[in-house]
C-alpha cells in the first residue's frame, strides 16, 4: 500500500509552519515494535505511529481535530489491515 494523504479540516502547526494535509507513509517494522500481538492497537499507539510515518512531532499530532484524528486513525488501521469496522482500543 502506498502513502495516504489526508486533507485536514482544520490545519495544524508543525515546525513553525501551517500543515493542511498529512501524508502517511506505510509503516515499517521500526514503527510496529510496540504493537500488541493480540487485540487492536490503541488510538494513542496509532497516533504515535502516524507522527512517526508523517515526520510530525507528537505536539503537532496532538493538535488534530477530533474528525481529523479519526481519519488518521482509520488510515493507520488500514495500513495494518485491521479490517473494516475494527476500531482501536482506548
Amino acid at each position: 500500500m502506498g502513502p495516504v494523504t489526508i486533507t485536514l479540516s482544520e490545519p495544524i502547526t508543525a515546525h513553525g509552519e501551517t500543515v493542511s494535509a498529512l501524508t502517511l507513509e506505510a509503516p515499517r517494522a521500526r514503527h510496529l515494535r510496540n504493537l500488541p500481538l493480540t487485540g487492536t492497537p490503541s488510538v494513542g499507539l496509532l497516533l504515535d505511529m502516524a507522527g512517526a510515518v508523517s515526520g510530525l512531532p507528537p505536539s503537532a499530532i496532538d493538535q488534530l481535530s477530533a474528525p481529523d484524528t479519526m481519519r488518521v486513525v482509520e488510515a493507520m488501521a488500514g495500513f495494518l489491515e485491521l479490517g473494516p469496522g475494527a476500531m482501536p482500543s482506548s
